[in-house]
């Protein structure tokens, strides 16, 4: 089944009772303008200007999302060579926020705290599918509701042109993620891949004036990291595979979901086996020549944009990382170890010298830190904060928090995170126990500390617990989550993209 370009109807919404004290909708600039005004005949034709024209009042934005690249992808080097040249290049061109965390470990809660600045438990977009998908006649996912005003609805209403290529089933316009976009373009991952994303972008920065926002979203680092079908680099599976790696290979989605499902308590035995040592060694190579592809396609984007409109901030970000196996497992959204939580953030500004910033920031600080850079006025309700300039930069001991829930209700999966300095706090809920990391003599989280051995064991978790206080009470807290009916199309979807089991 070819699912091709499409613009959805936006869905039934569900159960919309938010505790938003005294919010509105955000109301969008309209396209139409007044009727000219009469213009009174003169008697010799005007002189024609000679002057240049005047650039537009704000810089345009790219915004380019990487779905699942680590953050150390970007500077790695795989075959002596780098890994993602481009992407170092940019890196060594823009501001490299070395220290940015994502607040949750999958795509739909991360990308509904990046468009609107708040976190999780206040927005509570955080689940795709129900436990029990396959027995409920309607099976539901969440939506990001309309109350919430996203980043293009914030800059559509101070002026901007918008335009959307997304490749993510779960944050399509069916699930609440167009909101304030003139164009939301759908080119479908693993159908479409990177060089189709791009070319997309072209068509629609042909299109755009400025002052514009462009989001490109791509998905070639995601699970099962799979080049186009004709592209001359793919790999060929090594000799010395198991026949367990080659049926894990061979049927990527479903051995993916027999591992989750029984790690998250929804299923009591494994139905396939585990990867061997040259496995996972193959799956890692897999990961990283898809982001080098991601990488080649990357770099096309940016140099157009930079050519055709250097007046243009431009910001790369991932919504979260991936396992490859270094706690035992590989993929996203169950843990809130670094290689999920730690992403990459790059912002590129016109005429600005490129540094490297090791304030900690997360994905919550983009939308605010964007409009600081462009001289927009902030939003009250906004969570995150600016980190536009050296003043407004946060303290190093500032507290980064995250969370995992998985995609699929009914789990035994809930991790809450806390970040302050070198030490990390995860605590699990559903097992009411807590772990304490320190970063810098064990960056690999390979040896947690158990409770009250280490002397700030106490200020983590009051930390995290006046944090989570600050969710469960904030006036923007929407009380029941925003859904929306799975029609069998999306479930067949999002069974392409590895979250459904056939």
């Amino acid at each position: 089944m070819a699912f091709l370009d499409e613009r959805l109807p936006r869905p039934r919404r569900r159960s919309l009772q938010y505790g938003l004290a005294g919010a509105a909708l955000a109301l969008c600039l309209g396209s139409c303008s007044a009727p000219d005004a009469p213009v009174t005949p003169t008697a010799a034709p005007l002189a024609v200007s000679t002057a240049p024209p005047a650039k537009p009042a704000h810089p345009n934005v790219l915004f380019i999302l990487a779905d699942t690249l680590r953050a150390d992808r970007i500077t790695m080097q795989r075959d002596d060579r780098p890994l993602m040249p481009n992407l170092a290049k940019l890196a060594g061109e823009s501001r490299h926020y070395a220290n940015c965390r994502a607040q949750a470990a999958w795509t739909k809660p991360s990308m509904a705290t990046l468009f609107t600045s708040l976190y999780p438990g206040v927005h509570r977009v955080l689940f795709g599918i129900d436990r029990h998908l396959e027995a409920v006649q309607t099976p539901q996912s969440d939506i990001l509701p309309d109350a919430y005003e996203t980043m293009a609805e914030y800059l559509k209403a101070h002026g901007f042109a918008t335009a959307g290529v997304q490749s993510n089933t779960h944050v399509t316009e069916y699930f609440g993620f167009s909101q304030g976009f003139d164009s939301y373009v759908v080119k479908r991952h693993p159908e479409f891949h990177g060089a189709d994303i791009t070319n997309a972008a072209f068509e629609e920065l042909d299109k755009l004036k400025p002052p514009f926002f462009l989001y490109a979203h791509y998905m070639d680092v995601h699970g099962p990291y799979d080049l186009p079908k004709d592209h001359p680099g793919r790999p060929t599976p090594p000799a010395d595979l198991t026949e367990s790696d080659r049926q894990l290979l061979d049927n990527w989605n479903d051995g993916y979901l027999d591992l989750v499902f029984f790690q998250v308590g929804l299923a009591p035995t494994r139905q396939f086996g585990d990867f061997s040592p040259a496995g996972q060694a193959y799956v890692k190579m897999k990961y990283d020549l898809s982001a080098r592809y991601l990488d080649s396609e990357l770099g096309r984007l940016v140099e157009r944009v930079s050519s055709r409109h250097p007046n243009t901030i431009i910001v790369l970000a991932a919504d979260h990382g991936e396992e490859l196996f270094e706690h035992g497992s590989v993929g996203h959204a169950k843990t809130v170890f670094e290689e999920v939580i730690h992403v990459p953030l790059l912002i590129k500004v016109p005429g600005e010298a490129p540094q490297v910033i090791d304030a900690p920031v997360g994905l919550v600080d983009v939308l605010p830190t964007l409009a600081g850079l462009l001289g927009l006025p902030p939003r009250a309700e906004w969570q995150g904060r600016d980190a536009s300039s050296t003043d407004s930069l946060p303290p190093t001991d500032r507290p980064i928090f995250g969370q995992a829930e998985i995609t699929i209700t009914g789990s035994n999966r809930h991790l809450e995170m806390a970040v302050v300095g070198a030490r990390k706090l995860i605590v699990d809920t559903k097992k009411d126990s807590r772990t304490v990391f320190d970063l810098e003599q064990d960056p690999g989280e390979l040896a947690g500390f158990p409770p009250g051995n280490i002397p700030d064991d106490a200020h983590l978790a009051q930390v995290l617990e006046q944090q989570i206080s600050m969710e469960l009470n904030s006036p923007q807290r929407q009380q029941t989550p925003a859904t929306t009916e799975l029609t069998d199309e999306q479930r067949e979807r999002i069974k392409m993209i590895g979250y459904l089991q056939e």
